[in-house]
């Protein structure tokens, strides 16, 4: 299995969420929106 980071997009506005990523899989398998928050 191969992933591949396309894209973050980091969000500043002070709560947990500290940005959104896209992951490409095997190149034919595309999931967008995935949430980056902040956790203890």
């Amino acid at each position: 299995m191969n992933l591949k980071l396309d894209k973050i997009f980091k969000v500043d506005n002070g709560t947990k969420l500290k940005g959104s990523a896209t992951v490409i899989i095997d190149d034919c398998f595309v999931v967008t929106d995935i949430k980056i928050i902040e956790g203890d």
